[in-house]
């Protein structure tokens, strides 16, 4: 057994000076280590009230340390459904990895609380994706939205009062 480097860490002991002497490597870390987090937080407001998918201002770029590795994309965006009438609304979202569609999630929305005509409610647009890229150069995240239709004023808001919306990047080692 070793005293410093990269043998201490093999034994399961990390110092400061193992960190400041480069011993620990992404190359030496385990399959399925966190090699990097990228987070986003935002709370501008973003309305979509566009039949084709629209930008909800929600995105993250990270850049892989290795072709290998995988991402995890963590999204907490928060999202609700304004229209003027009580039937139910279909809503859809899409998480892209530059301009490739990796996943659609959606859902309806019904009645909803009344307010000064208008009905809204949240949309549970949460959602969890692992991908693998294959690729070390930056790549960027992101969520767009669409409105089943525009009849009856109904728009998606991101980050209404206040709220705010989070994507979550995090390279997992291959």
């Amino acid at each position: 057994n070793g005293t410093t480097g990269v043998s201490l860490v093999q034994d399961g002991v990390v110092t400061a000076a193992d960190l400041a002497s480069g011993a620990i490597t992404s190359a030496a870390l385990p399959s399925d280590s966190v090699l990097q987090i990228v987070s986003f937080r935002t709370s501008a407001n973003a309305t979509v009230s566009s039949t084709s998918y629209t930008s909800t201002g929600v995105s993250a770029s990270i850049t892989p340390s290795s072709a290998s590795s995988k991402i995890l994309v963590i999204a907490t965006p928060s999202f609700y459904e304004y229209h003027n009438t009580s039937n139910t609304r279909t809503f859809f979202f899409q998480l892209l990895r530059d301009s490739t569609q990796l996943y659609i999630f959606g859902g309806y929305s019904s009645g909803g609380t009344a307010s000064n005509g208008f009905f809204y409610s949240h949309l549970d647009a949460n959602t969890t994706y692992l991908d693998s890229p294959a690729t070390t150069s930056s790549v960027t995240y992101s969520i767009t939205g669409k409105v089943s239709d525009a009849a009856n004023s109904t728009d998606i808001r991101c980050n209404a009062d206040g709220a705010s919306s989070t994507l979550t990047l995090l390279e997992i080692a291959g």
